[in-house]
């Protein structure tokens, strides 16, 4: 639609009890500093900036905004869907959750901006440590990549991986790797999201399903 009318610009809608729900279905499902970053305050995509200028406002001062000018709104019908997990948070836990703890919507909101700021620096940090690490054709060079601490390397894996798997390297698969690699044999091979990684003459690479 945007693009049809020419539009560059899309204000997105989410508010603070949105980004606060985000963050803990991120921790539920083991996110990192990445995952419990929760949504970005605005990002690029198809041409387009999407931005969401109210996620420091809670959902009450929308409606009241919304009602005082007459705008008409719509509800997404998804978020009452109890099969996903949203729906379920929002319909049976949230006002018991918040009755509980009242100060909850807004100190995991500070969660999701302080794990913004740690993504960017464990990117920033990445991709120094990818720089001698990286070599021909994206292999990961292990060499140089023994030389880092355990963290350092997982955070390198994490990233290194970002080059083929939209979703990231499964924890799984990390902790395997930190663990085998520089032992394993000449082409040893692990199971990833969409192929495998295979070990040779001290690389790691990635190759697809079908190769």
């Amino acid at each position: 639609m945007a693009h049809e009318r020419d539009l560059s610009l899309v204000l997105l809608a989410q508010h603070r009890q949105d980004q606060a729900e985000t963050v803990l279905l991120q921790a539920l499902r083991s996110g990192g500093p990445a995952g419990l970053s929760a949504m970005p305050r605005s990002t690029q995509r198809q041409g387009i900036h999407w931005v969401r200028p109210w996620l420091d406002q809670p959902r009450a001062a929308l409606e009241a905004y919304a009602r005082k000018f007459r705008l008409q709104f719509v509800n997404d019908p998804s978020n009452q869907d109890l099969r996903l997990g949203r729906g379920r948070l929002r319909e049976q836990v949230w006002e018991a959750f918040a009755s509980a703890f009242p100060h909850a919507e807004v100190a995991l909101a500070g969660t999701a901006r302080r794990m913004q700021e740690a993504a960017q620096c464990n990117a920033e940090l990445a991709a120094m440590d990818m720089a001698p690490c990286v070599g021909e054709g994206g292999t990961l060079v292990l060499a140089p990549w023994a030389l880092l601490s355990a963290a350092r390397r997982a955070n390198v894996l994490r990233h290194w991986s970002a080059q083929w798997s939209a979703k990231g390297m499964p924890e799984t698969l990390v902790a395997r790797l930190l663990a085998e690699a520089m032992s394993a044999r000449n082409a040893s091979r692990w199971p990833a999201p969409g192929g495998q990684i295979i070990r040779l003459k001290g690389r790691l690479s990635f190759c697809t399903a079908a190769a």
